[in-house]
């Protein structure tokens, strides 16, 4: 892609609520950032949020069509990352289903170190 072509970095909450998108667009050397927020759970115009609000974006920022239902062109972005609010609020909150996390013995360490990094 040439120089002017923009490039986009996603970091996303997805909370009970709200979606916020914070959105990193370089553009010939330059680097912008804002905030996006959208609705968490509106059915009547789209299934996933944070899909819904990239897929906005990038039509609003390329001028390129990205129509709902349809895989989301990845190739302007440089990543993604997500994280979300509804387990832990779910957790203080004490709702949700009980379940039980299971280990294989190789991997028990991951209870202590929190991930899947050795």
């Amino acid at each position: 892609m040439g120089e002017d072509q923009p490039r986009f970095k996603f970091a996303v909450d997805r909370g009970g609520t709200f979606t916020d998108i914070y959105v990193e667009e370089t553009r010939n050397g330059v680097t912008t950032g804002e905030v996006h927020k959208l609705l968490s759970v509106d059915p009547a115009n789209y299934k996933d949020a944070p899909t819904e609000g990239i897929r906005r974006i990038l039509e609003e920022k390329t001028g390129i069509p990205h129509p709902r239902g349809e895989p989301v062109d990845t190739s302007r972005i440089d990543w993604i990352r997500m994280g979300t609010t509804v387990a832990t609020n779910a957790l203080l909150e004490r709702q949700g289903e009980k379940f039980a996390f299971v280990v294989t013995k190789g991997m028990r360490d991951v209870l202590k170190i929190g991930n899947q990094v050795k």
